[in-house]
């Protein structure tokens, strides 16, 4: 930038100073006594300068919004890393995990594996996922309340006033004990194998350990009720076709017994059979006893054998005609009661099948209930954890402290950005 040029003149050795930058053209007047010189004597000077914009002036500072710059820090960094640490350091308490592996197998005659198939020993899938079910229901928690101390395992000195049940701010009841256990549990079924693990989480070592086995344990008692459940229906299936069949049989001997009676014969077919060869057999006789008495009588017209002779012919032909109208005769006869007698006599042979198959049934599903269908084995028992695993803590208050920070990086940014295009 160019020097100003200053042309001044003065009486008398007169000094001058520059003007402020800013000034166009100005005429300063010096008076005498600004010169120390008398009044009479007038200094004139001009001074010409480029025209320059006025110095700015340092921003002024704002006290609120600097006290809202620390009030944010404090709230979002300072204070989470605060109680981050105080709970990690002082409040949290360890919690133990103990784990247990199982495998639901069940007895059929196609195994999946050639290690079991002589023995007909497969992986049962639906029941496995069964068991998972059971595990994460109302009904396993109502068991590990009433009879393996649940409320207590929650409920331990050791127990920080956030993980314990009940908690402060939670209702002593059911639903939320259940909640928490869902919370405080797990169990995950492995597709591939079909192995279930059962995770279960306590303040004490031993707790865990416990709590894990009763899980397990409930979940043989499961398999146990699904075997009897499901063997006494067989068994029951089974009598009740025996009981069916006996007395289909019996309704059928009482209705032969009524047609014999009715009839009063025993045997329709074969009292048939028997009459038939009997007017057979007399039929033979009484060819034989006619030829005789002709050969007599034309021999001997007069002989005395001949009224005898005579007499055993009618006789003969009056029995056969009596055989004929009992077999063949009205309504009271064999051929009217034999269609109806091999009926029944058919219906109780079929009956009589279907009984014996109904025992059968009967005798292999009772010697089957004595053995178990669906096995529950443990692969690995619940073990006592010697360390425990959670909570990480100081992984736990470096990821609150990070996680603080960027918070409070992000709103300061964006608090900057509004101030900035604020009017």
């Amino acid at each position: 930038m160019p020097e100003p040029a200053v042309k001044a003149s003065a009486s008398r050795g007169a000094s001058y100073t520059t003007p402020p930058a800013g000034v166009m053209l100005e005429e300063i007047e010096l008076t005498a006594a600004s010169l120390n010189e008398p009044q009479s004597a007038l200094v004139r000077a001009r001074v010409v300068s480029p025209a320059l914009p006025p110095p700015l002036a340092p921003p002024a500072v704002d006290a609120p919004r600097r006290s809202g710059g620390r009030r944010a820090f404090f709230v979002l960094f300072v204070a989470p890393t605060l109680a981050a640490a105080l709970y990690f350091g002082l409040i949290a308490s360890d919690v133990f995990v103990s784990e247990g592996r199982l495998l639901v197998r069940s007895r059929s005659s196609a195994a999946t594996s050639p290690l079991v198939q002589g023995i007909g020993i497969s992986r049962a899938s639906d029941e496995t996922f069964a068991v998972e079910s059971y595990l994460r229901s109302r009904d396993v928690v109502t068991k590990l309340r009433d009879g393996d101390g649940l409320l207590a395992i929650y409920a331990r000195p050791e127990a920080d006033i956030f993980n314990r049940f009940p908690a402060f701010w939670t209702r002593d009841d059911f639903e939320r004990l259940y909640e928490h256990f869902l919370s405080w549990t797990s169990t995950n079924v492995d597709e591939a194998v079909g192995i279930v693990t059962v995770r279960a989480n306590a303040f004490r070592h031993d707790d865990a350990r416990a709590l894990a086995d009763a899980m397990i344990r409930h979940a043989e008692e499961l398999m146990n009720q699904l075997n009897a459940r499901a063997f006494n229906d067989r068994v029951s299936a089974a009598r009740k076709s025996v009981e069916e069949a006996r007395g289909r049989v019996a309704d059928v001997e009482r209705r032969i017994t009524e047609l014999r009676n009715q009839r009063r014969v025993v045997d329709p077919m074969r009292e048939s059979t028997a009459a038939l060869e009997a007017i057979g057999k007399m039929t033979t006789e009484l060819a034989q006893y006619e030829a005789t008495l002709k050969q007599q009588i034309a021999v001997a017209p007069r002989s005395p054998a001949i009224p005898s002779m005579r007499q055993r012919v009618a006789t003969y032909r009056s029995e056969i005609a009596q055989l004929r109208e009992k077999v063949v005769g009205g309504n009271a006869s064999m051929s009217q009661s034999l269609p109806e007698f091999d009926q029944l006599t058919l219906e109780r042979s079929l009956d009589a099948r279907a009984l014996e198959m109904a025992t059968f049934n009967l005798d292999k599903a009772e010697q089957e209930s004595e053995q178990r269908h669906i096995y529950l084995e443990r692969i690995a028992d619940p073990h006592t954890p010697d360390h425990p695993e959670a909570p990480l803590r100081v992984l736990g208050f470096l990821v609150t402290a990070f996680a603080s920070f960027g918070l409070y990086t992000i709103v300061r940014t964006l608090r900057r950005i509004a101030l900035e295009h604020a009017p």
